[in-house]
């Protein structure tokens, strides 16, 4: 078919044409970076979990270092639970022998850039152990060659002192405090890492190669602020500078976002577009640590331990209180709304692992009551969850999360800068009257639904479950 288009309308074509490329180059390539190991399995499941609830334009592939022996072993029914690029492990040092498992990090991004670079304009680097729970558009972090977006790790405090001397000399000082103080020669950043991915391709092989130097520099150990090195030894954290290091040599800076990042039980400055639940938590009386959990199989069906406890071996983690059991929530009303939004965000990192095991479950495992009754519970627990923070974060997205704000928007910045200042800076902005614009995140209805046509295989009604009717699978039942 031929379409024919009058000098009238070709303006209009153009516009569409112009918008749709827009489009298309907001999209954004996530690597979200595991090796072949059981304990990366449930955090791989949790992520394609927490992608699909977030509805990101774009791509997700998981970057997965395995030796030879490693791959052979690993299971090919796993390798569907996200695309996935298989790379090689970087763990030892070719030249120097050194044993040192954060050069997978690094390792793996160049393998992947080198061997599947990505359609998308932007990347997003992740590790194994967040999970998503917003979008992320470049307008809004400001980003373009040469600017990226990270959280702030103030304590690397060697893009300060005589560290970034022995490793970056000719870097010249930076006079703006964008991710780091005034004075400094790399930026104080990590957690993620957002940028066009033209910059990751530079920043890639200059991360590896300056995380090696780092490593093998006698005087890292006194110079580095990591906390837990021995006099003499090898900084864990050496991979950390070898990013920040290697982007200054590439010419990539930083701007700090606060609130995109956040450890469940911190004060979020803002609203968290990932979660990083790398740290023991706890919620009122519940404590979570991921490191109790190296030997979780998320691939074993029923029948499971019962009740569900905290060292659980497979099924789902130890469920966590309600909302509406939290000391929080009973003091919210009384000046305590943040904390409950703190408490529930914490609940929502245990929750949305519990409900992704569960839609694992119910795709890979035979039909059975107690499959039926603890996930009915975990995907009903995920859901109140999700409700309650809706609620909160209608409140909470008339802030200010950049103190420069007020000058901003007193400079036009409301008008000049939307996406930006719709982002960080509501408050300043009057944007307040629009809060019932929020976009309600999806919720689980394909769960739901395997729940129901498991139900139904079963012969029996679906359980109920709420803070009122607890199941038997909930702590102490």
């Amino acid at each position: 078919m031929t379409i024919h288009i009058t000098k009238a309308l070709l303006p209009l074509w153009l516009a569409l044409l112009l918008v749709l490329r827009a489009s298309a180059n907001e999209d954004v390539a996530i690597a979200f970076l595991t090796d072949c190991s059981m304990y990366s399995d449930w955090q791989t499941v949790a992520m394609a979990f927490s992608y699909k609830m977030t509805e990101q334009p774009g791509s997700i592939k998981r970057v997965m270092c395995c030796t030879d022996q490693e791959r052979q072993r690993y299971n090919d029914q796993l390798l569907g639970l996200m695309p996935t690029h298989v790379a090689p492990s970087f763990a030892i040092n070719p030249r120097t022998g050194d044993n040192y498992a954060a050069y997978n990090k690094p390792g793996a991004v160049v393998d992947w850039m080198a061997r599947s670079y990505p359609e998308e304009h932007w990347v997003l680097i992740l590790d194994s152990d967040m999970l998503l729970r917003n979008k992320f558009h470049p307008n809004n972090y400001n980003t373009s060659r040469g600017w990226a977006a990270s959280a702030p790790y103030t304590y690397l405090i060697g893009s300060a002192n005589e560290l970034w001397t022995r490793h970056i000399p000719y870097i010249p000082a930076r006079n703006d405090t964008l991710a780091g103080p005034y004075g400094r020669h790399a930026d104080q950043v990590g957690g993620f890492f957002f940028m066009h991915r033209d910059d990751m391709q530079k920043v890639a092989p200059l991360w590896l190669s300056t995380t090696e130097e780092v490593r093998e520099d006698p005087e890292a150990w006194r110079l580095s602020g990591d906390q837990y090195v021995q006099k003499g030894g090898k900084p864990w954290i050496s991979e950390m500078y070898g990013y920040v290091f290697g982007a200054a040599k590439a010419g990539v800076w930083h701007r700090w976002h606060k609130s995109t990042m956040l450890y469940p039980s911190y004060s979020p400055p803002g609203i968290p577009k990932v979660m990083h639940y790398g740290l023991l938590f706890s919620i009122d009386d519940y404590k979570f640590d991921k490191h109790w959990h190296f030997d979780f199989d998320v691939t074993v069906c029923p029948p499971w331990d019962s009740p569900i406890h905290q060292h659980s071996r497979a099924g789902i983690f130890e469920p966590p209180p309600w909302p509406k059991d939290l000391r929080s929530y009973k003091r919210k009303g009384r000046g305590g709304g943040g904390e409950y939004y703190r408490d529930l965000l914490s609940l929502e990192t245990i929750t949305t692992l519990n409900a992704a095991f569960c839609d694992f479950h119910l795709r890979h495992c035979p039909p059975s009551q107690q499959l039926l009754d603890v996930c009915t519970m975990a995907v009903t627990q995920y859901t109140e969850v999700q409700w309650e923070v809706q609620d909160e974060e209608l409140h909470y997205r008339c802030k200010d999360t950049e103190p420069r704000c007020r000058m901003w928007a007193k400079a036009g910045e409301c008008d000049k800068n939307v996406a930006y200042m719709n982002e960080n800076c509501r408050e300043a902005c009057g944007l307040c009257s629009h809060l019932s614009e929020t976009t309600p995140r999806p919720a689980p209805s394909e769960t739901f639904q395997m729940l129901q046509k498991l139900a139904s295989t079963l012969g029996v009604e679906m359980p109920v479950h709420s803070p009122d009717n607890p199941s038997v699978f909930m702590p102490g039942g």
